[in-house]
């Protein structure tokens, strides 16, 4: 950004290349800066707009000068900002390098997700049919059956935006790793539901599931899409419907159901496929548990989570919880492979407004800019195994 209007523009080509990586760069801002309040600022809720977040720096120099953390509702303005310029420089503009560089539909696709973390409904609706609009398609499960590739993947016609790298298969394929998807998620998916064919699989005998979503099991641990930063059609599908719903009334929850069931048109086994006929608080969490079906293993969980403890529709106040487990790992020189045992297990509870659903700014972050930590209070585990 400080270095693209230096750029000459010889002709009217050269000048809509300057644009768009201008629009990039405000894309790629906006998108690091969200990801950053959602991390270490507390979720966006008219009581929460003015607490501290994180220090918002706009310049391309080093400066010799103490930062001040800026409030939830100072770091979103500027992320709605930096997404009002992309939008300017990239509508219009060329694709370059698709799905490893932002156009315009994951501009749209962006501002939809801000704007229903904001519960703004209205724009976050507007906006998820923009880019809908550019880019809608979906992937069949139902005769997906053939392929010879994971599900996500760059070629996906579903993927808009993809940056970065991707750790799921290496930490949950890795027969030392110990890690699995959750009982809870394997539950929400129903034995009609294609996606847990294709998103998980049972590791043979063992209580632990793998992730297929990126790679098929007889494939390398390798992805060409991220675990983290996608941008798929699916999730515009659902902020639509979410946000229809969430405005409520007849018309509105009957678009929120249109939009429901577009996508569960393409995961559910068309035999038993039903319309969804739900309303009010009920097809909000309807919503809710199919983006967990949809959006597993690509960053969204823990970010949806927050936000659903300060919606005003249909707010969480359960918990979550979480068991820890310590191994002791030996090795067998008769079977020369290694094998481990859980030595104790300690659970502990998340529940609705707990301070630690915001994370605690990284030690040397305070150290070294002598900020002041995030609150946090003595926790305890609820039950301890050994």
């Amino acid at each position: 950004l400080g270095s693209a209007d230096e750029l000459s523009a010889n002709n009217q080509v050269e000048e809509l290349q300057r644009r768009r990586i201008k629009g990039e760069a405000h894309f790629l801002r906006a998108l690091y800066y969200f990801t950053l309040v959602n991390l270490y600022g507390q979720p966006y809720c008219p009581k929460n707009v003015a607490t501290p977040a994180v220090p918002l720096k706009l310049t391309e120099f080093v400066e010799d000068k103490d930062y001040v953390v800026n409030t939830v509702e100072e770091v979103y303005a500027r992320v709605l900002a930096d997404l009002e310029e992309a939008d300017a420089y990239l509508k219009g503009n060329e694709v370059k390098n698709h799905p490893y560089r932002a156009d315009i539909t994951a501009v749209y696709l962006l501002k939809s997700r801000v704007y229903l973390y904001m519960q703004n409904w209205e724009e976050a609706a507007k906006h998820a049919q923009l880019c809908l609009d550019l880019q809608s398609e979906l992937v069949d499960l139902n005769t997906f059956g053939n392929s010879e590739t994971a599900f996500a993947t760059a070629s996906s016609p579903e993927l808009i935006f993809s940056m970065g790298g991707n750790n799921i298969p290496r930490m949950l394929n890795d027969q030392f790793a110990g890690l699995s998807a959750s009982a809870d998620l394997i539950e929400c998916y129903t034995q009609n539901d294609l996606r847990r064919q294709f998103f998980l699989t049972e590791v043979e005998y063992t209580e632990y599931y793998d992730c297929n979503k990126y790679v098929k099991q007889e494939a390398t641990n390798n992805a060409n899409v991220s675990d983290n930063f996608m941008f798929r059609t699916a999730e515009a599908w659902l902020n639509l419907a979410e946000a229809y719903a969430c405005m409520g009334g007849e018309n509105n929850e009957q678009e929120a159901r249109t939009a429901l069931d577009r996508l569960r048109q393409h995961r559910i086994e068309t035999s038993h496929y039903e319309a969804t006929a739900l309303s009010g608080d009920a097809l909000i969490e309807e919503i809710r548990a199919e983006r967990r079906r949809e959006l597993c293993f690509e960053g969204h969980r823990w970010f949806d989570l927050r936000r659903y403890t300060v919606s005003e529709k249909a707010p969480f106040t359960g918990s979550i919880r979480n068991t820890y487990s310590k191994y002791d790992y030996f090795w067998d020189d008769w079977e020369w492979k290694y094998y481990w045992d859980v030595s104790s297990s300690s659970t502990y509870e998340l529940t609705a407004g707990d301070p630690a659903w915001t994370l605690q700014i990284p030690y040397e972050v305070l150290q070294f800019e002598e900020l002041a930590p995030n609150p946090r209070h003595e926790r305890a585990p609820i039950s301890t195994e050994n």
